[in-house]
């Protein structure tokens, strides 16, 4: 640990770097001279499965102390397990699963909402793994929202990975809608949870007044299906006959 800078990730002159080829103990002992892995070291599919509990201080104990620390009957002390790692090849270890949470359940034009959606995995994950996010509802249209992006990242050795929801506001009168929130083709390092979908209910902020009211729904594509109140075109049009008459009258006076 000679060198170590927590702030640039690396081992100097050594082409190491924390967290990915060597292990950063500071947060378990900022100064350890001794330390040994106490993690499991069965039951993973592949060896290269053992990297994120390998690079967990969590997984390992350490001591700063004086004198022979190997052999002062505070552990860890020599010798250290010789016990060996093993990979079952695929033999029925499960992928760490994921389940879907939203930091708001509501959300409004008006305030053009940004709502963090956040996928979470049982377990840190090995390897990049991603996950899509679909959006559906009835009278739910890519005009009503925004994502950050389609797809959520769970970045290798985490737990959890965010894209963000955002509120259109649009000029339609829609009333309150709901949009669906739901995840699906995960990727083979992870697995699909209990809970895959969430609903947030959008406020809308548009009045009827001289507004043509949305009635319209969603294809099963997302494709919005457009159609409009007849009673607010019959009530458009009457206005329009009356300021008619009126400007008529006017004239022949």
């Amino acid at each position: 640990m000679v060198g170590f800078s927590a702030a640039n990730g690396l081992l100097t002159n050594t082409g190491l770097t924390a967290g990915v080829t060597a292990i950063d103990l500071s947060t378990l002992d900022d100064d350890a001279d001794i330390a040994s892995y106490t993690g499991a070291r069965t039951g993973l599919t592949s060896f290269s499965d053992y990297r994120s509990l390998i690079n967990n201080p969590a997984n390992w104990i350490a001591q700063d102390g004086t004198g022979d620390q190997s052999v002062d009957g505070n552990q860890p002390d020599v010798p250290f397990s010789a016990t060996a790692f093993t990979a079952d090849g695929g033999g029925g270890v499960a992928a760490p699963t994921v389940n879907l949470a939203v930091s708001a359940a509501t959300g409004t034009e008006a305030d053009r909402s940004v709502i963090t959606v956040t996928a979470t995995a049982s377990s840190a994950v090995t390897g990049d793994q991603t996950i899509a996010l679909g959006v559906s509802g009835t009278n739910i249209t890519a005009t009503d929202f925004s994502l950050s992006s389609a797809t959520i990242t769970i970045p290798n050795g985490q737990a959890s990975g965010s894209v963000t929801f955002t509120v259109a506001d649009d000029a339609l009168v829609e009333g309150s809608e709901t949009a669906v929130l739901t995840l699906s083709n995960p990727s083979t390092g992870i697995a699909l949870g209990n809970v895959t979908t969430q609903n947030v209910e959008i406020t809308d902020n548009d009045n009827a007044s001289g507004i043509l009211r949305k009635v319209g729904s969603a294809t099963g594509t997302g494709a919005e299906i457009p159609a409009f109140d007849p009673g607010t075109i019959a009530s458009l049009s009457s206005r329009a006959r009356r300021s008619k008459s009126t400007a008529s009258a006017t004239l022949a006076a």
